[in-house]
């Protein structure tokens, strides 16, 4: 649906399904809407808003596909999963379900990877504060969101819905970028190889995550003894010695600085 005036604006409604089933779905406690067919787009962005001296603003809609359903009353927990072809989970989405109708958008992408959470500062900044949950992310180099899974290959898939007891499913399409030259061969190979890095991202997470433990009680342990003078000096520079190691290793993971 497009609303424009002459020369001036225009309102685009990316997907009416929602309103051709509006009717049926408002008799319903949950309804969930057929989603439409979706493009493996690969964003690209052209906003003419950035040239000199524009007067041009406006918003995109996320990128993605948009899903859709209907609530009578308000649920706090409602979640939605794409599944692939094999039922293996692509991604869950966990969101808070108000009444009436309700969009979530998907990405397209798999889960991301797991967080890096750094509980000590850097070696050479001991000024860095941790946020309120008592640890800090990494600083990324790229501008991109290095946490992003892959994004999902064309093919078939199930929306699953579950919200106020119930739970509903509907087929998603995911269809190739028309611009693209790759095959569904090459693209199923290059989102395999996507998932095993990422598996090897996570297998490196997990082990900063340990390393950054067992630093946080080490300084724990040595703002215990540090009150009891010398007492327990040998403690002490055991416990130093350890976190060296510790940070040793990490150095080897990431840029520690």
């Amino acid at each position: 649906l497009v609303v424009a005036t002459y020369g001036r604006g225009i309102w685009i409604l990316d997907d009416i399904t929602p309103l051709r089933a509006y009717d049926a779905a408002s008799q319903k406690d949950v309804y969930l809407f057929q989603p439409r067919s979706t493009y493996r787009f690969r964003r690209v962005d052209a906003n003419r808003g950035s040239d000199a001296g524009s007067h041009v603003i406006g918003q995109n809609p996320p990128p993605g596909a948009d899903i859709n359903f209907w609530l009578k009353s308000a649920q706090k927990d409602v979640t939605l999963t794409v599944t692939g072809p094999d039922k293996q989970t692509i991604r869950t989405l966990k969101v808070q379900g108000h009444p009436g109708l309700n969009r979530v958008w998907w990405n397209l992408r798999y889960e991301n990877t797991d967080t890096a959470k750094l509980r000590m500062p850097p070696p050479d900044a001991p000024w860095v504060k941790n946020g309120p949950e008592g640890w800090r992310h990494i600083v990324p180099w790229s501008v991109e969101d290095p946490m992003a899974g892959p994004i999902a290959g064309p093919g078939s898939y199930m929306v699953e819905l579950k919200a106020g007891g119930q739970e509903l499913s509907a087929a998603l399409k995911l269809l190739p970028d028309p611009r693209s030259l790759g095959t569904t061969a090459t693209i199923e190979q290059q989102v395999a190889f996507l998932l095993e890095l990422r598996g090897e991202i996570n297998d490196v997470t997990g082990m900063i995550n340990r390393l950054e433990w067992t630093r946080k009680q080490i300084a724990d342990l040595q703002s215990l003894l540090g009150e009891q003078g010398e007492k327990y000096a040998s403690v002490m520079q055991a416990a130093k010695d350890l976190d060296q190691k510790a940070l040793a290793i990490e150095a080897k993971l990431y840029d520690v600085h």
